[in-house]
């Protein structure tokens, strides 16, 4: 499995942008995990909340719920980290 981390404010943060972070996939998601941080923003070690989709189909549906999910929270600092399944070596 491969795990890609994109820590980026919350403010102006669109479904958009979201999707495309997930859809610039080379394998399939395996799940994809929102941390939400206080106004201490990335450089508080502990999230105050976070919430894990699993497992992914539609890529539009999930990149909006996540950008429900941290518009709803009115955090000022998320991460998002994407769960890939890694395929074989061909």
């Amino acid at each position: 499995m491969s795990i890609t981390v994109w820590a980026v404010p919350a403010f102006r943060l669109k479904s958009r942008h979201v999707l495309r972070f997930l859809a610039e996939s080379r394998s399939p998601i395996h799940a994809v995990e929102v941390r939400l941080f206080s106004s201490d923003g990335l450089y508080s070690r502990t999230p105050v909340q976070s919430r894990r989709w699993e497992p992914i189909g539609d890529l539009a549906k999930t990149a909006e719920d996540i950008s429900k999910y941290i518009g709803d929270s009115n955090s000022p600092a998320v991460t998002i980290m994407k769960d890939e399944v890694a395929r074989p070596p061909s």
